[in-house]
């Protein structure tokens, strides 16, 4: 009796020493002889799962990192999130260790994460996520999908949600709305964004049609027809037939890059606003294209820090400015290693405001960074338009 008391004992005892060896499983535990979940061997049992299913430290990190490089404060991760600034304040400071699945899906959501970026956070927070895809791209049955097209967006649009908003809502009671402002402020992407939005609440589909790169002497009716998937009957008149296309189609036509080409569209647009009352256009045009029903929206340069404010801000204020957060995430894409810091982030917001908020103009600049500091970036743009040569061309 003692024997076989003592043999049990012994057992237990190595059970346990096993359990906390780093090589040890649960399933070696549990598959021993005596490795029944009960008592002392139930204990190790639990602290070594424990132990496995931790998540590592650097969650904390990984999310403050990533939101940096998105050019977002803690509020705006926040509200993008829709959680409390709080908890996103206490997940970088690591105060919850093991944040939940859904609360990490909206942090990625939130931040665009690319898959791989994805897999990282959730690493880090010992969680898997599922793939995340835009609410209007989920078909309700296999039968029903979003019809139109739109181009993918090279990126995410660093602020521009109080403009995309207004025009939503011009949109809403004008059948015409043209986005106007200078060359590189944006209005293609912002039209962008506005489509995206719109894309399903309309049943026929929302469709981008890029005239860059059309003159006069195309066929505009043809290019609009052949976005939409069709082509027009030879012989007959091209304007009669695109309305014979669209009069009965409620959709959202986008036409980017019109200002080359407002002499040519007008007969064509005054003929589809005319006689169709389900069609809405969108345009982007560097000048109003001066028609009927045409409601035009000046789009602004993005917002910069106020001179007398510059000295003193510090890495959270700065990003609070639209050219400032778009100005960190370029620089981030150079992987020149570049981080916004208190010392750094007046440079910043002086580069910013130097370059007026126009979009194009901080996105080369950012690209800079690749051969220059931000310090020599600064001192250099007194030849604003020199510096601004070489960059990426696709910057």
């Amino acid at each position: 009796m003692q024997r076989g008391e003592e043999r049990a004992r012994r057992n237990r005892r190595d059970a346990l020493r096993a359990s906390l060896e780093p090589s040890a499983t649960i399933s070696s535990i549990v598959s021993s002889p005596h490795g029944r979940v009960q008592g002392t061997i139930g204990k190790a049992t639990r602290t070594l799962s424990r132990t496995i299913s931790a998540p590592p430290r650097e969650f904390a990190g990984v999310l403050r990192r990533l939101r940096m490089a998105a050019g977002l404060t803690q509020s705006a991760l926040a509200e993008r999130a829709r959680i409390s600034a709080e908890a996103v304040s206490s997940l970088e400071r690591g105060f919850r260790k093991r944040p939940h699945a859904d609360t990490i899906a909206l942090l990625a959501d939130a931040l665009q994460l690319t898959k791989t970026q994805r897999d990282e956070l959730s690493a880090a927070a010992g969680r898997l996520l599922q793939p995340s895809f835009p609410a209007a791209d989920k078909p309700r049955d296999s039968q029903e999908r979003i019809k139109g097209y739109l181009p993918e967006a090279p990126s995410e649009l660093v602020g521009r949600q109080r403009e995309i908003h207004e025009i939503v809502v011009a949109l809403q009671s004008n059948a015409f709305v043209t986005v106007t402002g200078s060359g590189g402020i944006g209005k293609s992407r912002t039209a962008l964004a506005v489509a995206s939005r719109l894309r399903a609440s309309m049943p026929d589909g929302v469709w981008f049609v890029d005239l860059a790169s059309r003159s006069s002497n195309d066929s505009l009716p043809g290019v609009i027809a052949s976005t939409l998937g069709a082509s027009l009957p030879p012989g007959e008149d091209e304007v009669r037939a695109l309305l014979s296309l669209l009069c009965e189609r409620h959709i959202l036509l986008v036409l980017d890059n019109c200002e080359h080409l407002i002499d040519a569209l007008a007969p064509v647009l005054t003929a589809l606003l005319r006689n169709s009352s389900r069609l809405q256009i969108l345009a982007t045009s560097r000048e109003r294209l001066a028609l009927a029903r045409e409601l035009t929206y000046l789009l602004p340069p993005l917002s910069v820090p106020p001179d007398a404010n510059v000295r003193a801000l510090s890495t959270d204020e700065a990003l609070k400015y639209d050219a400032v957060a778009l100005f960190v995430r370029k620089a981030y894409e150079t992987g020149a290693g570049f981080a916004l810091t208190d010392a750094n982030a007046p440079i910043v917001a002086e580069i910013c405001r130097r370059l007026d908020g126009i979009a194009l103009a901080i996105e080369l600049a950012a690209a800079r960074l690749r051969t220059l500091t931000v310090f020599d970036l600064c001192r250099r743009l007194n030849e604003r338009f020199a510096v601004l040569v070489g960059g990426s061309r696709d910057a």
